[in-house]
């Protein structure tokens, strides 16, 4: 199962920070996580959030370059080593992935939730043999 995770390009300067939020804010979408990124091809914000249609359309109408991609999330146990057996499982099935963010669940005390960009097929295995499970836009809101 994959999310919709909303890119916007954008110098992350506060000013402009506070006028995305506001944005999504005043369109009545949640976010759930945000990243800045500072890259050499180009400053993003991300966020995953509870809409992320409204997200996107809300965002170019404000004459923002926005675009949505797909990124798995996958709540694992908030345990030592949790993430490392997570990555090394998908490693040894063959998989790879980048992007990768990790934060409590907001549902659980006892579980994280890991969101990626997943290459391969790897993951719906590794997930079935580490007794773990998809999440959905809607388990993180």
């Amino acid at each position: 199962m994959s999310l919709s995770r909303v890119t916007i390009y954008i110098t992350p300067d506060p000013e402009l920070i506070i006028d995305v939020t506001g944005i999504l804010g005043r369109a009545g979408v949640n976010g759930v996580a945000m990243t800045v990124q500072m890259q050499t091809a180009g400053d993003a914000i991300r966020f995953l959030v509870d809409q992320p249609n409204v997200a996107l359309t809300a965002l170019q109408d404000a004459k923002h370059l926005a675009h949505l991609d797909q990124v798995e999330a996958v709540e694992i146990d908030d345990s030592p080593g949790a993430l490392s057996r997570l990555l090394q499982a998908i490693k040894a099935a063959g998989g790879q992935y980048d992007a990768l963010q990790v934060f409590p669940s907001g549902k659980d005390l006892y579980k994280a939730i890991v969101v990626m960009v997943s290459k391969g097929n790897a993951l719906a295995g590794v997930l079935a043999q580490l007794d773990y499970r998809s999440v959905a836009s809607t388990d993180l809101t």
